[in-house]
């Protein structure tokens, strides 16, 4: 098993949507996915692409491809990466909440680990969509926020700085923003399906507050600019150093 977690592969997602746009490919799509393969291949991350997912054919039979799936220390991941130089568009998110879910329901039984869905890369996501992700366990990386699994890991964003962590009441509110597919679409016995109460949009602002405000505790020392200390992280990442060991 990799050891690898959530929270780095999830920062360094972020780390690598700052170098495609750094490197003036913001808009490239294909060339920010070939960024992201060549990161995980040298990570020594399991990748797979192409129209089986989770190891299966979708429900409907339709053929959705989607962009990866990896493996982390606490999850298998599937991903979907974007490169846009303004906002992302909705229908991409719905588009690929769809197709994980034809997916999934494929069944016959959900794999040993949980499954989180992971979507992001350059450009912006408008709060709606945010509020969308987070009512079906999306975790979202776009380069304006620190992604929430990142935040909430003591040692990457808050250690080098010595900064206060996350407090144990926030780690809360905002760990509920990350719900693997199997508490989001839960098999029964029978082999029917459970679609548990989706949070509300209220509820799900509030949450969503919390992490903008520890985002924006990180960038308040990430992103002093006289060490230059975000830019000396993202050239470190660049080169593939970014990783705890």
């Amino acid at each position: 098993m990799t050891a690898v977690s959530l929270a780095v592969l999830c920062r360094d997602l972020f780390l690598l949507g700052h170098a495609h746009v750094a490197a003036g490919q913001a808009g490239e799509g294909h060339a920010f996915e070939r960024r992201v393969r060549h990161h995980l291949d040298a990570s020594g991350l399991p990748t797979a692409q192409g129209f089986r997912v989770l190891g299966r054919h979708s429900v409907s039979g339709l053929y959705h491809q989607l962009d990866e799936q990896t493996r982390c220390a606490e999850a298998m991941v599937v991903g979907e990466w974007k490169a846009y130089r303004g906002t992302i568009p909705k229908n991409d998110l719905l588009r690929f909440k769809a197709a994980t879910d034809d997916y999934w329901l494929s069944g016959p039984r959900p794999p040993d680990v949980p499954v989180i869905r992971v979507f992001g890369g350059t450009g912006r996501v408008t709060e709606a969509m945010r509020i969308y992700a987070a009512q079906h366990g999306i975790v979202v990386v776009t380069p304006d926020r620190w992604p929430i699994p990142t935040v909430l890991d003591t040692r990457l964003v808050w250690r080098p700085g010595d900064l206060e962590p996350v407090s144990a009441i926030d780690h809360k509110t905002m760990t509920s923003l990350i719900r693997p597919l199997g508490t989001v679409l839960a098999q029964q016995p029978d082999g029917s399906w459970r679609i548990p109460p989706v949070p509300a949009a209220p509820d799900l602002r509030h949450r969503l507050d919390v992490w903008a405000h520890h985002s924006d505790r990180a960038w308040g020392w990430w992103d002093d600019k006289v060490p230059e200390r975000f830019d000396l992280l993202l050239e470190e990442g660049a080169r593939g150093l970014g990783r705890v060991a």
